[in-house]
């Protein structure tokens, strides 16, 4: 008989791909530069910190608006490319 090690892998995903009105949770910046990152950190944008995608612009679908805490901030797809999340 053999064991088994069961592995439960959390998908994480850009927050460029995130669906209108779903709550998902920072996990990481991955940013090019330490001063994107500060503007990232200075904005709210937080591992650990909910967020969620209000609206998308009607054509392309840039920028993208989106609530944390009580703000609403708008970024665009790139800009919201670095910042990996997860689904709540």
């Amino acid at each position: 008989m053999q064991d088994y090690e069961y592995v439960w892998y959390i998908e994480h995903m850009k927050l460029s791909k995130s669906v209108k009105n779903q709550k998902y949770k920072i996990i990481n910046i991955d940013a090019p530069d330490a001063d994107l990152r500060s503007r990232f950190f200075q904005l709210g944008f937080n591992p650990g910190a909910s967020i969620l995608l209000k609206r998308k612009a009607p054509i392309f679908s840039d920028p993208l608006l989106f609530e944390i805490g009580e703000s609403q901030i708008a970024l665009t797809k790139q800009e919201a490319s670095y910042i990996l999340v997860e689904e709540v």
